[in-house]
């Protein structure tokens, strides 16, 4: 790879401000309980479902670009939240606090497209989980042991399923994994 890497996130966002605020103001309520670590907040993340994270140089990213440019199938999604779920990291003592997103035939084939495409690219280099490991998710937040909420808590804002459209974006990939910025939209 030539260049200097930047690591950027394929994935989709919600067009309903509605569903974004929701999944906001479920964070927020717990951040005040927790009062640590990473919470999605929407000035500094925006709330996405990630198809793949790569990293590339500037020519690598700007041939995904082009790529998604042309991927017309993938422009516009309907998906659906259908619970929620609090996974501890395995190398630290914290949390991943996520809705879960149907994971359809669709967005599972076009996972696969995007690995396919990043795989095939030599100034990239693929990042998170990927193929049979892949889980559709929105994160919430990341939260320190022990845990001051529980999956019941953060239902209590939803009524599943939350059905929703959304619209495919390149952002940029933040520490936590979260979308600070969006830099493409297709």
């Amino acid at each position: 790879m030539n260049g200097e890497l930047k690591s950027y996130n394929i994935g989709f966002i919600p067009t309903d401000a509605e569903v974004s605020d929701k999944l906001c103001q479920v964070s927020g309520a717990i951040q005040v309980r927790q009062k640590n670590l990473y919470f999605l907040r929407p000035e500094q993340s925006v709330p996405h479902v990630t198809l793949c994270q790569f990293q590339a140089d500037e020519a690598g990213y700007e041939g995904i670009c082009q790529w998604l440019e042309q991927q017309q199938m993938m422009r516009e999604v309907d998906l659906s939240i259908e619970g929620c779920q609090i996974l501890p990291k395995e190398t630290e003592e914290k949390s991943v606090v996520f809705a879960l997103v149907e994971a359809t035939e669709k967005l599972r084939s076009w996972h696969e497209a995007c690995l396919e495409k990043l795989s095939a690219e030599q100034n990239i280099s693929i990042q998170g989980k990927v193929g049979s490991e892949y889980l559709p998710h929105i994160t919430i937040g990341c939260a320190a042991h022990p845990l001051k909420f529980s999956k019941r808590d953060i239902a209590a804002f939803f009524d599943f399923p939350v059905l929703f459209r959304a619209c495919l974006v390149l952002g940029t990939v933040g520490e936590h994994g979260q979308m600070p910025e969006i830099l493409h939209h297709f």
